[in-house]
């Protein structure tokens, strides 16, 4: 999957979530035993993305920022595959 077919499927995620559509999902498996409500992870993530995208980088924190941000689309592509 392409970095932009990733984002796209998550503006359609946002219109899920919306859409109270996630509410009673199975749960999303992370790995090593974690799982989290489909509906709480993704809203979580969501809130995290929009957090990184917002935010005003100080140049040398950007390595970090992107890192953090590449890390979260590899989880959105792992709950891709769970939910759909």
């Amino acid at each position: 999957m392409f970095h932009g077919d990733i984002l796209t499927w998550i503006t359609q995620l946002r219109n899920r979530v919306e859409r109270n559509e996630l509410a009673g999902h199975s749960p999303i498996d992370f790995g090593y035993g974690t799982t989290v409500p489909a509906e709480r992870a993704v809203r979580t993530m969501l809130d995290t993305l929009s957090d990184l995208d917002g935010r005003r980088t100080r140049r040398h924190e950007w390595p970090a920022v992107m890192t953090r941000r590449l890390d979260l689309l590899k989880e959105f592509r792992r709950v891709r595959e769970q939910i759909g």
